[in-house]
């Protein structure tokens, strides 16, 4: 909310793309989760615990019937692979795996700088979240206007595509679907009123596959909300849900 608050104060130009990890604890490979559990010091007599259970168990199904006689379990062929949504580990690792992520981001992407208002102070922002729902943020120069808005979403377009195959590298998968954008432009009216830009506008945002394809990721106005976190969320400030 600051972000865009920002944006009403100065008048520039902002985006923020918003994206979800898709089933983020079920796709935990196992092997990298532990090379980034010893990054953090963490033992490695602790960092196999997961991992030896998820090779060793055998799984039963439990019904009002009873319970199965017949199992499946690990192996070559039949792989028991990720974490899983239930299991107690998956959001300690999960706060580990993002952490690094969110370095990752800070090391390449062009994110935004935030100024105080003497020009004295600056915060750079690339990425704020909780657990996968993410915000991804650009923003003009509040001393050059540069880049514009155009300028802002060529930007985007680099900083979604490192969270993108970051992401896919360790396994994970943004969910396109609940993936979309808000961009905040400002116009004049002849008496100097400043209004935001309405409807869909600029260039578009788009993450390319592996195999080259792109996906054209969804632009909201304004005006319109989507839901995060259990609220509805809108830079125009016209939602009261």
């Amino acid at each position: 909310m600051l972000q865009t608050e920002y944006s009403f104060l100065t008048r520039l130009s902002h985006l923020k793309f918003s994206n979800d990890a898709a089933a983020c604890f079920d796709r935990i490979v196992l092997a990298l989760s532990s090379i980034i559990s010893l990054s953090y010091s963490i033992p490695n007599e602790i960092t196999r615990i997961q991992a030896d259970m998820l090779e060793n168990a055998v799984y039963h199904i439990k019904t009002l019937l009873g319970v199965s006689t017949r199992f499946y379990s690990h192996s070559d062929k039949a792989r028991v692979d990720g974490l899983g949504q239930g299991v107690a580990a998956s959001n300690r690792a999960w706060g580990c795996h993002s952490s690094t992520y969110f370095d990752l981001q800070d090391q390449h992407s062009h994110g935004a700088t935030y100024f105080s208002a003497n020009g004295l102070d600056k915060l750079r922002i690339c990425m704020t979240g909780f657990v996968d729902d993410n915000n991804l943020q650009t923003v003009e120069d509040a001393f050059h206007q540069a880049p514009n808005t155009d300028g802002i979403l060529d930007q985007m377009n680099h900083d979604a595509q490192v969270c993108n195959g970051t992401l896919w590298t360790s396994g994970e998968i943004l969910a396109l679907s609940k993936c979309q954008f808000h961009l905040m432009e400002w116009m004049f009216t002849i008496t100097g009123k400043p209004i935001l830009r309405p409807g869909k506008h600029g260039k578009a945002v788009k993450l390319k596959a592996l195999d080259g394809t792109d996906t054209l990721i969804t632009q909201l106005s304004v005006s319109q909300p989507y839901k995060t976190l259990g609220a509805h969320r809108e830079p125009a400030q016209y939602q009261r849900k």
